[in-house]
């Protein structure tokens, strides 16, 4: 593929991405203070911190209404035992995801759309401070990504419910090491769930 075709086909996605997030803003009537938080990773201690601060940024920004962006199933079914602050999650395909993104690439057109990814759009490195002079996964999510004002821990979340999906997540985020998301001098608190009903994404 020579460079002009590589430059049109990605303007060509990013023009897409354009289509769909007017789309969007349109259909779900969007306001001032309404945010979409993308998560397009699989990673699922990335998706587990980004849902347990999400609260704090509702907070910070006084948002009204919030809506998820997410590939991962497990995540559509997690996150009401994080929150009740999200309005609900959208069904995106993975080629509209990534042409939304493609789009923010390009500029940053609002600050209505947060993607919680150290690797996208192209170009992000945060993930690589994880472990520098004490810094955690968690500080880099909630002042990193969300750009919450300053870092006020969360007590973790557990999960002791029968869906196995549930469970995978959690046991996928928390199970193989606890060390990335444990304070210096801090205990956590635990927080157990029965169960939750598995929430419908919106077309």
């Amino acid at each position: 593929m020579d460079l002009m075709t590589e430059v049109q086909n990605r303007l060509s996605e990013a023009y897409e991405g354009r289509r769909l997030w007017i789309a969007l803003t349109e259909k779900l009537k969007f306001g001032n203070r309404d945010y979409v938080i993308v998560m397009p990773s699989l990673d699922a201690k990335l998706n587990y911190v980004s849902l347990l601060y999400l609260d704090q940024f509702a907070a910070n920004k006084k948002a009204e209404k919030i809506y998820l962006v997410t590939l991962d199933e497990k995540v559509k079914k997690a996150y009401p035992l994080f929150t009740n602050r999200l309005e609900g999650c959208i069904d995106l395909s993975e080629d509209e995801l990534n042409s939304l993104i493609k789009f923010y690439s390009l500029y940053m057109f609002t600050d209505k759309l947060v993607i919680m990814s150290f690797a996208r759009p192209q170009g992000r490195t945060g993930e690589n401070l994880i472990g520098k002079k004490g810094i955690t996964l968690e500080e880099l999510v909630s002042l990193g990504l969300y750009q919450n004002e300053e870092f006020v821990k969360e007590e973790r979340k557990f999960y002791s419910g029968t869906d196995p999906d549930v469970a995978a997540f959690f046991q996928s985020a928390l199970g193989v090491s606890e060390s990335w998301s444990q304070g210096e001098g801090r205990t956590m608190q635990d927080h157990r769930y029965d169960g939750a009903d598995i929430p419908r994404c919106m077309k």
